[in-house]
């Protein structure tokens, strides 16, 4: 199911959490946004995260929902969604896949 999403109700890695200090801390602290615990996720690409803002790749990412909260880990585009907080965007679109 796609649906539009609050970016704080998407739990960050840690690899999300570093790229985003790096690159739009100060938007990023205005949301409230909530880390996943004890994760053992790769740091995100440079590279691959240029690639993502110079061809504008703006396709849904996709999660899932965390336990029973209203929350969502994600599954697929972690490098979108720092590019969607490059870009001050307050949602965004999710595909949902059952867990």
């Amino acid at each position: 199911m796609e649906k539009e999403v609050d970016v704080s109700k998407i739990l960050l890695d840690n690899g999300m959490r570093l790229k985003i200090k790096e690159r739009c801390d100060s938007f990023a602290k205005q949301l409230s946004l909530k880390i996943l615990k004890n994760d053992k996720t790769f740091p995100l690409n440079d590279e691959r995260l240029q690639n993502i803002i110079d061809k504008n790749i703006i396709e849904p990412i996709k999660v899932k929902q965390y336990k029973n909260t209203e929350y969502y880990e994600v599954i697929d585009g972690r490098h979108r969604y720092i590019y969607n907080l490059l870009n001050e965007n307050k949602k965004i679109n999710v595909i949902v896949i059952d867990s």
